[in-house]
């Protein structure tokens, strides 16, 4: 039954390389979804309807493969790499698209990537765009992050990873956390074939309100100055993981951004609130968890999104409290460092793409 509102649910192997609404502030995207209805999905533990040949199925897994191989030429950081776990025949499950968060990495998945893979499905982490570089003297390298006038990067990934996965002619389910959440969603708003979708605290409005007021003046502004007001916010520097342990970076390996620009946190944001304020688009099912914790991704935009999906019942919303102690970053043990709050996580989404139930939680936001 459809909820009302939202409503708090009171050795894996090391993969080596592995911002209230605001009516003004979102910017429609070209490529709206289809209003056609959707295609019918898989029941639970059925095969789908046309299976691919093992020639089908190989030939997609060796195109992956041969673009991870091109990436590895990269100079990235340790974990930044896209990977590909894969089985020898293809299997009924399909593949699960995972999309990491801004500023972070692929090997942030890399535990909930091997239960997956180990359940049957294949996996799919697909570096962000201009994410995981290094300079050559080893250090963070930010310079690559989407600048505002590039802010349809974040959706040209989500559909390379779609056709990618989709040569492979098996069914599509995405995770996505954060910035990831927001390319999820803008996926699963253009493609109603894919059969789920998981979204770990979806960045689909920055929190600060300070912010939201800033960047929705400037995107007025770019509609009449052509773009120069936003490229002009990419020469402040602003710290992305302020206040973050510093312990949590992997004991002195640089593996994700520390610092970006506020014109790279602006063009998240403006390619965000389209994905929000078009949610009405999606008939995928999806499952999305935030926290009480979270100073990342504003419960406004949340909201908007699952008001949205759930006209046309769809939408399922676990909002964890302060009490339960998950942070933004939800599932991975070094970020989070409790492993039953990871398995709390964890669970959830598994269990919504094995059977497809849902979890609610008792208190709106």
């Amino acid at each position: 039954m459809k909820p009302k509102r939202p409503i708090t649910p009171s050795s894996s192997p090391t993969l080596s390389s592995v911002l209230h609404d605001l009516d003004e502030d979102g910017h429609s995207l070209e490529n709206a979804s289809s209003n056609n209805k959707p295609p019918t999905k898989l029941s639970d533990g059925m095969e789908p309807t046309s299976f691919p040949s093992l020639a089908q199925y190989q030939a997609g897994v060796d195109a992956i493969s041969e673009e991870l191989r091109l990436e590895k030429e990269l100079n990235l950081q340790p974990g930044a790499h896209s990977f590909l776990l894969s089985h020898q025949t293809p299997p009924k499950k399909g593949t699960v698209l995972i999309f990491h968060g801004f500023c972070s990495g692929a090997w942030a998945f890399a535990d909930i990537a091997d239960e997956l893979h180990g359940r049957g499905y294949n996996v799919y982490a697909l570096r962000m765009p201009g994410h995981g570089f290094l300079d050559d003297s080893g250090k963070s390298d930010s310079s690559h992050l989407p600048q505002p006038k590039d802010y349809l990067q974040f959706e040209e990934l989500a559909e390379k990873g779609y056709q990618q996965a989709k040569a492979m002619g098996l069914p599509i389910r995405v995770l996505g956390q954060s910035g990831g959440g927001t390319v999820a969603v803008n996926l699963v708003r253009r493609h109603p074939d894919i059969e789920q979708a998981v979204l770990f605290a979806p960045f689909l409005g920055i929190n600060r309100t300070d912010a939201r007021i800033l960047f929705t003046a400037v995107e007025k502004m770019d509609k009449l100055f052509g773009n120069y007001p936003g490229q002009a916010l990419h020469k402040i520097t602003v710290d992305v993981y302020e206040g973050v342990d510093p312990e949590t970076f992997g004991n002195g390996e640089v593996s994700r951004h520390r610092t970006a620009s506020l014109g790279n946190v602006y063009a998240l944001h403006r390619f965000a609130r389209s994905q929000a304020q078009h949610s009405r688009d999606i008939t995928v099912p999806i499952q999305v968890l935030s926290s009480a914790l979270d100073d990342t991704s504003g419960l406004y935009g949340i909201r908007e999104l699952y008001e949205g999906a759930s006209a046309n019942g769809q939408a399922a919303w676990v909002h964890f409290t302060e009490d339960e102690g998950i942070p933004h970053s939800m599932a991975h043990i070094r970020d989070v460092q409790d492993k039953q709050k990871v398995k709390t996580v964890t669970d959830i989404a598994i269990n919504f793409f094995e059977t497809s139930d849902t979890h609610h939680s008792p208190a709106a936001p």
